[in-house]
């Protein structure tokens, strides 16, 4: 059940770029209102409002976001972003892996920052803006890591506190497998992770070590950032920030 004291529109509105940012192929305005549950005209009016600030692009075929959208993307976070994109670019060719940073957002992660090499073997990507539950697949699994133990987490998580990272195979992309460190702004305060992805063959000592230096050396530009003043957001299990009305 959605929240009752949302703004209806505004909340049809993102949910339209929600969906668009999700979707593999453009959508049609028919697709757009039966996602909403709306009438297509309505949907219409939504679709145009959003084009005019161009965060949708009509193509041939459907609906598609827009040129807006990669500005807002390069600007979120930028505490986060300025910090780590020089590091997971680092981390990406030394490994010759995909790296990738997610950041916690609420019950979720998203994936803020994705790196694929040339010459990785492995070319399916966590794109940026990607979602998935922290409860899978090792990002999310690496951010629980970085934090408090819980008597229902998963052995994972137990697993990955002692160690240091955390290993999944095929919980979010089948045949899949990602390897991640917890990413803290504090002790015990894990805001996302950094993680690199691979096929069957699973990364070896040499890769885990650059990415436990990495994530390392993330989490210390964040502390240092925030000793100069820098605000490093903190999303609670809601998904609000901290200590916001």
């Amino acid at each position: 059940m959605r929240d009752t004291g949302l703004l209806q529109t505004l909340d049809r509105g993102l949910t339209i770029l929600e969906v668009l940012a999700q979707a593999r192929y453009p959508l049609t305005l028919a697709d757009l209102s039966a996602r909403l549950g709306v009438h297509r005209s309505i949907t219409h009016r939504l679709v145009r409002t959003l084009q005019a600030h161009h965060l949708v692009a009509r193509t041939p075929t459907g609906y598609v976001l827009g040129t807006g959208t990669t500005a807002l993307g390069r600007a979120a976070l930028p505490v986060v972003q300025q910090v780590a994109k020089g590091e997971v670019y680092h981390l990406a060719r030394r490994t010759d892996l995909t790296a990738f940073l997610v950041v916690r957002d609420g019950p979720d992660v998203v994936t803020l920052i994705s790196v694929d090499t040339s010459s990785a073997r492995l070319n399916v990507v966590y794109s940026p803006g990607a979602r998935h539950p922290l409860e899978v697949g090792s990002p999310g699994l690496a951010v629980l890591a970085g934090g408090e133990a819980r008597p229902d987490e998963r052995p994972e998580v137990t697993r990955g506190r002692a160690a240091g990272y955390v290993v999944t195979f095929g919980e979010v992309i089948e045949h899949q497998g990602s390897v991640a460190a917890p990413v803290r702004s504090a002790p015990g305060r894990a805001i996302g992770a950094l993680a690199l992805t691979f096929g069957h063959e699973r990364p070896g000592s040499r890769q885990i070590d650059a990415l436990l230096d990495s994530a390392a050396v993330v989490s210390a530009r964040l502390v240092q950032a925030q000793l100069r003043g820098a605000v490093v957001p903190d999303l609670d299990a809601s998904g609000d920030p901290s200590g916001t009305p």
